[in-house]
Order: C-alpha cells, then sequence, then structure tokens
C-alpha cells in the first residue's frame, strides 16, 4: 500500500523568477543544509527545451521512532531527482519528482506544477505518493515519509521566501 500526498506553496514572485530560484545551485544548496542536509550534493542541468534536470543528494539524521532505526539506520542518504519541463504561454511548467533513500525499502515519486496565481505570484503544487516494502509496518514507514516530506515542504516555503526577498524584487 502507498500514502498519496499534496501540498501547495506561494511565492511572491513570477513563475519565471521561482523556476530561476527553484533550478539555481546556490538556492538548492542553501535549501537542503537548511533543511538539516549534510555532504550536500546539487546539480541542475538546463535541457534543451528550455526546463531542468535537478539532481540532489544529502546526508540526513534519522530523527525517526523505534519501528523505522531497523530499516533506515542513523542517517539517511537522500537522492532526489527533479524534472521540469519547459513554460508554457503564461509561465506555468509541469515536472516529476523521484526520490529514494539509500538502501531503506522506502521510495517517492509524483509530479509538480508552477502556475501563476493570478495576483503577480505563483502557486506551486506538488502531489505525490510515498511507497515502502517493508512487511507489518510498512504503512507506518510510508506515513513517516510522507510526515517528513510534508515538514520539508513547509520549511521549504520559509527558505524560499527568506531567498526571494534576498536575491529578486519579484518580478
Amino acid at each position: 500500500m502507498a500514502k498519496d500526498f499534496a501540498a501547495e506553496q506561494q511565492f511572491a514572485a513570477s513563475p519565471e523568477v521561482v523556476f530561476a530560484m527553484l533550478s539555481d545551485p546556490a538556492y538548492l544548496t542553501v535549501l537542503l543544509e537548511r533543511t538539516g542536509g549534510r555532504e550536500v550534493k546539487v546539480s541542475s542541468e538546463p535541457t534543451d527545451d528550455g526546463g531542468a534536470e535537478l539532481g540532489l543528494g544529502r546526508l540526513l539524521p534519522a530523527k525517526v521512532p523505534s519501528f523505522a532505526k531497523p530499516f533506515l539506520g542513523e542517517t539517511i542518504e537522500v537522492d532526489e531527482r527533479h524534472t521540469w519541463g519547459p513554460a508554457d504561454g503564461d509561465g506555468a511548467r509541469e515536472g516529476t519528482f523521484t526520490a529514494s533513500f539509500g538502501g531503506a525499502p522506502a521510495s517517492v515519486q509524483g509530479t509538480l506544477r508552477l502556475e501563476p496565481d493570478g495576483e503577480g505570484g505563483t502557486r506551486r503544487v506538488i502531489q505525490g505518493r510515498a511507497k515502502a516494502s517493508v512487511p507489518l509496518v510498512g504503512g507506518k514507514v510510508e506515513d513517516l515519509v510522507r510526515d517528513q516530506l510534508m515538514r520539508l515542504v513547509r520549511k521549504e516555503q520559509e527558505v524560499a521566501g527568506h531567498w526571494l526577498e534576498g536575491h529578486h524584487d519579484g518580478r
């Protein structure tokens, strides 16, 4: 069984500016470090169609309940991949993401969408599914992964807001 999740983020900047931030290795490094990551590795490659392929790697301390420790260990090696497509006429973009957790029997995948919110800002819609293949406690591990991702989404909203205030005028 897998656990679905969804989240929305609001940014006080245009889709073009938000996409530039979300594909900027400097921003991504700050984000991963401010969310507890160590040994951060970031790659960002533009695609021929105006999109981007991102690689985000880091080690996180495994602050997890005792039932998950045998599967996750003391640290979790997170490997994320994001692929963004080109912008359409109003600046909206679609993308996908995946995340694996070292040797842990858990993974995440989903879709991303950036779209103008009609007030000069941008909304990012995240929809995904957490899956764990662990007998008996798989559902609990999926809940744990989903909950951790939702914490990351909330923290990213804060980090992105500070980044945009310090790096762009929002247009």
